[in-house]
């Protein structure tokens, strides 16, 4: 195989590998010109869409309500886990 043919299959394979990753970027299978609504989320599960601050007082409530008194203990049952292996 001379040069100018080797030059000519590389340029081929990288068009040919770009021009695939442009058509799966858009529009490839699964899209249909405009994008679907989201749907609403399952009842019991939290809206995300909330503003930022109650979002932030809900953490804050979920982290003063955490227990870490016994983490120390459940640092050294998984140690005698680890060791017994």
């Amino acid at each position: 195989m001379n040069y100018k043919k080797l030059i000519f299959l590389v340029v081929f394979i990288v068009a040919v590998t770009v021009l695939a990753l442009l058509f799966t970027q858009f529009i490839g299978p699964g899209r249909k010109g405009s994008p679907q609504p989201l749907a609403t989320p399952p009842a019991g599960q939290q809206d995300l869409s909330a503003a930022p601050d109650d979002q932030t007082m809900s953490i804050e409530q979920d982290l003063g309500t955490l227990n870490l008194g016994d983490l120390d203990a459940e640092f050294q049952a998984v140690d005698a886990d680890l060791n017994s292996l």
